[in-house]
């Protein structure tokens, strides 16, 4: 999927810039379609046919906006050679062109001459353009953009120097309006899980594991790890699983939500508790590959004789960390009540103040600074997680360490993110094993959920 979004999407990109929409519109649409039968391949999308428009959207979304980056030809051929044109518009042939439209428009001939292809083709853009960066309330997000037409493109820029960043903006406000537009039908619908999801893969750090470099095994996914970890970013059922939860026995519990073994009782002391161990460990390599000082579950800290143990204990620059690692998991119906359908990283939020409020004591008899890591299932940090992945990574710039200040964060960035979508695959694919016995045993095969 990597080498899909990083080689095989901008295959298209210079001639998008260098030729009229109308002349690449073929070309474009069948370079779209190319991708996404790629991607449906690679990530085991073929029977899937439900939510087939928004999953589109979404898989052409970029990262930081839920997606997977496979850009759309079709949809951004116009800003392409619109930009492609602006940017060639000192040059003394364009220049010219331009302002002889703009004189044109001045003078209010009687008669005006028949427009220019390019001319005609830039009217074009400019109409397209204006459509994508148009708000709900029918006014244009950023007027400074694009000019009304053509013939204005040279006293518009004159009065706005914003020609190096129209590309940029014009493609960020588009996708930003298709997220809105994503989260208002949820709204409407009244769907508060895709509400929770979408907040959820939207996240700081919620798509790191898909700009990871599978580098080393701890940075590596299977491909039905990967398979399972993109269908949860894009709402879609990872397996097929019974109705009944196998592993809790609870009735139609995977009918109504799919992705209930990420919380169940019955993968904890399993599964569930090898992901929160496989973030843990990701934090305590780093830590001493950054030169610090880390010791795992360590004891007798607590001052009032319970046996409370936090996950780490670092000693970075001298100074000594408690840290105590959570993964909470935002579209279950716990933290859905909690507000993660109304506000990113809740449930991150509410791990991190049940996580200080149990830890607040011991901190302050080891005179310590408790740091919580809040992961959610979909990536997303929580703000204490952001702040002890910085701290870390500092301390090794200030350290005759091997690895580099860059390095060490890009490697605990890098590996935290994988530990969570690996530990969520395995529990997927334990529950998924775990109704394939019981099947077995009964003699009958298993019955999957409509979901």
């Amino acid at each position: 999927m990597r080498l899909l979004s990083k080689c095989g999407v901008p295959k298209l990109s210079y001639r998008l810039r260098c030729h009229p929409p109308p002349c690449m519109a073929d070309q474009a649409t069948a370079m779209d379609e190319m991708v996404l039968s790629t991607a449906k391949e690679l990530l085991d999308l073929t029977s899937q046919r439900e939510r087939k428009s928004k999953v589109i959207k979404q898989l052409q979304a970029p990262l930081r906006f839920g997606g997977h980056g496979l850009i759309s030809a079709v949809e951004s051929a116009h800003t392409a050679y619109y930009c492609s044109v602006l940017s060639c518009s000192s040059m003394p042939h364009i220049q010219q062109e331009l302002q002889s439209w703009s004189t044109q428009t001045s003078a209010q001939a009687s008669s005006p001459p028949q427009p220019s292809m390019l001319h005609q083709h830039l009217d074009e853009c400019i109409s397209n353009i204006k459509t994508t960066i148009t708000g709900t309330d029918s006014n244009l997000v950023r007027p400074d953009l694009v000019p009304s037409s053509a013939s204005e493109i040279i006293p518009h820029y004159q009065q706005h120097q914003v020609v190096p960043f129209v590309q940029q903006e014009v493609t960020a406000i588009s996708n930003k309006l298709q997220l809105q537009a994503a989260v208002a039908e949820a709204e409407a619908e009244g769907d508060e899980t895709t509400l929770a999801r979408l907040l959820g893969v939207t996240a700081p750090g919620a798509s790191d594991w898909l700009t990871t470099d599978p580098s080393s095994p701890a940075l590596s996914l299977s491909n039905i790890q990967y398979q399972i970890s993109s269908k949860i970013r894009l709402g879609l059922p990872p397996l097929p699983l019974p109705s009944d939860c196998a592993s809790c026995h609870t009735q139609d519990a995977c009918a109504l939500d799919p992705l209930h073994p990420l919380v169940c009782i019955g993968q904890k002391g399993t599964k569930i508790t090898h992901r929160h161990d496989g973030a843990t460990d990701a934090v305590h390599v780093s830590t001493i590959h950054a030169g610090g000082l880390s010791y795992k579950e360590p004891r007798d800290l607590s001052g009032n004789g319970d046996h409370t143990r936090p996950d780490l204990q670092l000693v970075l620059n001298g100074r000594q960390l408690l840290v105590d690692v959570t993964i909470r998991h935002p579209a279950c119906k716990t933290n859905i009540m909690h507000g993660s359908a109304r506000q990113q990283l809740a449930a991150a939020h509410k791990g991190e103040a049940e996580k200080k409020a149990k830890y607040a004591s011991m901190a302050k008899t080891q005179q310590a600074e408790f740091l919580p890591f809040a992961v959610e299932t979909y990536g997303g940090l929580g703000k204490a997680a952001r702040k002890l992945r910085k701290r870390i990574a500092s301390s090794a710039e200030e350290g005759p360490q091997m690895l580099s200040e860059k390095e060490v964060m890009r490697e605990l960035r890098g590996s935290v993110a994988i530990a969570v979508q690996k530990g969520n695959a395995n529990i997927i694919l334990a529950e998924y094993h775990r109704a394939m016995s019981a099947a077995a045993r009964s003699g009958r095969g298993m019955a999957v959920s409509a979901a």
